[in-house]
């Protein structure tokens, strides 16, 4: 199993902000069930393109467009403009409901 797949299996189990798991802990997590050595640059290489959000508090799964958006300003704190519109992007196009649910309120 890819180590990318590997994160997304185990983020499955921390959906939404109050469940986002602290990243040494996955580092800790992927050391026990792939390899022992991967080092936290290596981790956050493999991660930076998958379709979740980081916080203060940790790594997660998005379950609503308002904890997307708080990622957003978080990281347009830390990285370029144009790569925080290809990390929304993503997040989008992998989540689409979380839009759909606003349009679906506003009658669109």
């Amino acid at each position: 199993m890819w180590l990318s797949e590997i994160i997304l299996k185990k983020l499955q189990f921390h959906r939404g902000e109050k469940q986002a798991i602290p990243r040494r802990e996955l580092l800790d997590y992927l050391h026990q069930v792939a390899d022992p050595e991967l080092s936290d640059r290596w981790m956050r290489r493999t991660y930076e393109n998958l379709p979740i959000c980081a916080s203060q508090y940790g790594l997660f799964i998005p379950v609503s467009r308002a904890e997307v958006e708080a990622y957003e300003k978080y990281l347009s704190k830390k990285i370029a403009p144009w790569k925080v519109r290809e990390k929304i992007i993503r997040l989008r196009e992998a989540y689409p409901e979380l839009w759909q649910v606003q349009q679906l309120e506003l009658g669109i």
